[in-house]
């Protein structure tokens, strides 16, 4: 016979909530935050790639355009607002290598999708084409 007490189901409905607590807490939540852990490295990341990259741009341009090519005697001390010509060189130096690290940290945290790019590309229901 089917027991239909409320001692019965209390019971019952605590070992049911207890486990789905500890369930959602051990998992969902441990995934929730190493997933929000990852999403804010990859937002650094992605931030810091910003910051790198426009001075990076800003002094190759200038030193492109504003100072000549090659060096000779006397050529890093050439100025364009204030700033000598191997102060520029060395930011520039200096930005776009930290620029590299960052591109490099970020498309590490995309691996996954570079990994599996040729699936979405190709899906198994399209045929390639024919080039011939």
């Amino acid at each position: 016979m089917l027991n239909t007490s409320p001692d019965w189901i209390r019971k019952y409905w605590d070992d049911i909530s207890g486990f789905a607590e500890n369930f959602f807490v051990s998992t969902i939540l441990i995934r929730y935050e190493v997933f929000m852990k990852r999403i804010t490295i990859n937002a650094l990341v992605d931030i810091g790639c910003l910051i790198m990259f426009i001075p990076s741009l800003v002094s190759g341009l200038i030193l492109y355009f504003m100072f000549p090519e090659g060096g000779g005697r006397g050529s890093g001390w050439l100025t364009y607002l204030g700033i000598a010509k191997n102060q520029w060189v060395t930011m520039h130096n200096n930005t776009s290598l930290i620029f590299a690290a960052l591109l490099i940290i970020h498309l590490l945290l995309h691996w996954k999708f570079f990994r599996h790019i040729n699936k979405a590309l190709n899906p198994k229901g399209k045929e390639e084409c024919d080039p011939s």
